[in-house]
């Protein structure tokens, strides 16, 4: 078999990108030149801008470009000018649009916050109103409080006047039972104002023995005494709170400091001396160590008010004897009446220690030594 070597020479393009005026080009090459693919026609091709040649000897357009954004602007009559003209044209006015969108964002948030303000502001307005709403409930509370205590007040007056009545006629009673002797009536009243003084030195003393007995109370009970000034404006303390709240003229050794713990539990304490403000000056009371002590004194005090109550020549006060029952009303502590008077013993426990209890039944005196229960009133007679 007789076989002939045909030569073909290149049978298939070859891409050789962009197009150069110094590269050399074979025949079936392709390239490109501003958006448009060329093919060489003959060896040896060079130098020949393909996009110059129009009639086709070296090179065959392949691929034609599309029409470009600024010519189909121009095309239709909606730019005239340059291409450069037409893209810094359409930069401009994307810049424009992005300054546009930037101050939208910046309204939005202006916006938003306007929303906050408002939102808050409404808040206030609310809480405002709800604070008037409370204001407005509490002072028609202290209105109504007012003339209550008003209504109270012309009651009292009113008793007061009927009382005065009553004293009145009484007087006039007496005066007419007496009216028989002018003489003995001016006796009778100078007995009376004697009596009067008498009662009155009487009820003086009885003060000053009561307030000789609260500045000797060994106790001081701050949670009753002082109950919104705790913990929280409540009635519980702290040992260094308590102790602050103790006025100067009870600040004595031994003193007994009680209060109720921030645990809700009552605790009592005793100073043994030093700094009064210093907490590591007190010990927590579970015995008083002092508890002989001080009822030795307050019966000796006792002893010394029955001896000097007993030199008043009360057997002189005539008609005023009745009006000296106003001495009862001796000096309180802390709101509590210093004497309790009674037909029987103690029977409930003392408001406070050096309290007195008189059994007028059984004719006896007692006094407080602890506030625990009514076995704390110890008898003294």
């Amino acid at each position: 078999m007789i076989t002939k070597e045909i030569i073909l020479g290149k049978v298939s393009v070859v891409g050789r990108r962009a197009y150069s005026a110094s590269e050399r080009y074979d025949i079936l090459d392709a390239v490109h030149k501003e958006g448009e693919s060329y093919l060489s026609l003959h060896a040896d091709n060079i130098g020949n801008d393909p996009s110059l040649d129009v009639a086709e000897e070296h090179w065959m357009l392949l691929a034609k470009r599309g029409e470009s954004w600024y010519e189909m602007c121009v095309r239709t009559g909606r730019f005239e000018g340059t291409e450069d003209e037409f893209l810094a044209h359409k930069e401009a006015q994307i810049e424009a649009a992005k300054n546009a969108a930037e101050a939208a964002n910046t309204a939005a948030e202006a916006v938003h916050d306007n929303l906050d303000a408002i939102n808050r502001l409404q808040h206030q307005i609310s809480q405002a109103e709800q604070g008037r709403a409370s204001a407005e409930a509490e002072r028609s509370g202290a209105e109504a409080a007012r003339e209550e205590a008003e209504q109270g007040r012309t009651t009292a007056e009113q008793g007061r006047v009927d009382a005065e009545s009553l004293r009145v006629e009484a007087e006039k009673e007496r005066v007419t039972e007496t009216a028989s002797s002018v003489e003995s009536a001016k006796t009778a009243t100078g007995e009376a104002n004697s009596a009067a003084a008498e009662a009155k030195k009487q009820g003086d003393y009885a003060k000053q023995q009561g307030d000789r007995m609260s500045l000797m109370l060994p106790e001081y009970n701050v949670s009753l005494l002082h109950p919104t000034e705790g913990i929280g404006d409540t009635n519980r303390y702290t040992l260094e709170g308590a102790i602050a709240k103790v006025p100067a003229i009870n600040q004595k050794e031994g003193m007994k400091v009680a209060f109720v713990t921030g645990q809700g539990k009552l605790e009592s304490y005793y100073w043994q001396g030093g700094t009064f403000a210093d907490p590591a000056a007190w010990v927590i009371a579970s015995t008083d160590p002092n508890l002989e002590k001080k009822v030795e004194t307050l019966e000796g005090l006792a002893t010394r008010i029955d001896a000097d109550m007993d030199s008043i020549p009360v057997d002189n006060l005539g008609d005023a004897r009745v009006e000296s029952l106003d001495l009862l009303n001796l000096p309180t502590v802390c709101g509590r009446p210093w004497i309790i008077i009674s037909e029987e013993a103690p029977d409930v426990a003392p408001d406070f220690i050096g309290q007195r209890w008189l059994d007028k039944k059984a004719r006896k005196e007692y006094v407080a030594v602890g506030v625990g229960n009514a076995s704390h009133f110890v008898v003294l007679n």
